[in-house]
């Protein structure tokens, strides 16, 4: 069993020696330690592991300069055109007039640019500052507005395809009108928007007239069949003599205009 655990052990320095030996072939790894110029491989292996360390950390201080610059790529576009530029030429004169504009040109070429950049830079910060936000409110409206229109649209009995379809309409009329075109039918909403109440009030006393007129007519209809039957069939006698007054109208019989 001991034997075992030591062919163990020797298999494993072995193992360790040999990558010792590839990652330092000038090492001599048959000496022994504490002669003079010769390492050995416990020192070796600290010696590797040390440079691991170092090389670990050097590749974490690279990704963190990679994502820095992937940043001021994602949120500076005249950075990322700088960077570009300077890429491609080798010349930051040329990549700062390319991205900041002359007078950024100027100023480097004077020895002092930084001031302006780090100004530039602060007033393209704060503008996409101001776009984000007029985005997220943009959505926020946007999403108010699709409630409200379910809400209208079930208040309609509409489907959900109609509601949409009634949607895109208007999104598209509206989209049109940004740029300059104005349709007919979208005269016309706003035409009968501007005199939907007037219109409502003229059609509420039309119809009043019309009603009325309406039961004048059925009255007068009636008076007029009344006077025409004989007078047997309206249940009552009437004397040789007598004669059928002349009949007159009422002040409620005149019709409406």
């Amino acid at each position: 069993m001991e034997g075992n655990e030591y062919q163990g052990v020797a298999g494993l320095r072995d193992e360790l020696t040999n990558r010792m030996r590839t990652r330092y072939p000038d090492r001599n790894f048959d000496s022994q330690n504490g002669e003079t110029g010769q390492t050995s491989l416990e020192q070796s292996i600290i010696d590797a592991l040390t440079e691991d360390a170092a090389r670990i950390e050097g590749y974490k201080e690279l990704e963190d300069k990679t994502n820095a610059l992937a940043s001021l790529f994602n949120t500076s576009e005249k950075a990322a055109t700088f960077l570009n530029v300077l890429a491609e030429t080798g010349d930051p004169a040329a990549a700062i007039y390319k991205s900041y504009g002359k007078e950024a040109h100027d100023a480097f070429v004077n020895g002092d640019a930084s001031e302006l950049i780090t100004s530039i830079e602060e007033e393209d910060a704060k503008r996409r500052a101001e776009d984000q936000s007029a985005f997220e409110e943009k959505e926020k409206n946007m999403n108010d507005s699709i409630a409200r229109m379910e809400e209208w649209g079930k208040s309609k009995g509409l489907s959900e395809q109609e509601q949409v379809d009634t949607f895109m309409r208007l999104y598209n009329m509206l989209c049109d009108a940004a740029i300059g075109i104005y349709s007919e039918e979208l005269f016309e909403m706003a035409y009968k928007s501007s005199r939907y109440d007037a219109d409502v009030e003229t059609a509420r006393r039309e119809g009043e007239v019309a009603g009325r007129n309406a039961k004048i007519r059925e009255r007068n209809i009636k008076r007029e069949r009344s006077a025409a039957m004989p007078p047997s069939l309206q249940g009552q006698g009437v004397r040789p003599t007598d004669q059928p007054k002349e009949k007159t109208k009422s002040e409620g019989d005149f019709w409406l205009d």
